[in-house]
């Protein structure tokens, strides 16, 4: 699993191959302390291309919390 050099045409989101290849990422982000627009929470499936991207809006579920 990998990122992959692409941007989503949807969305504009880099695209990974997996939620696994997602979840290293954010990972990987949270450990260079990159400044606010790098915050991401979760990762989901783009409808549109199929691919996965991270994002830092929170699902409804956590927006409860």
């Amino acid at each position: 699993s990998k990122m992959l050099d692409n941007l989503c045409a949807t969305t504009g989101k880099r695209c990974f191959d997996s939620a696994v290849a997602a979840k290293r990422a954010r990972k990987r982000y949270r450990q260079r302390k990159h400044g606010a627009n790098e915050r991401s929470v979760r990762s989901y499936e783009c409808q549109s291309c199929g691919y996965w991207h991270n994002t830092s809006k929170p699902t409804w579920e956590d927006r409860d919390q």
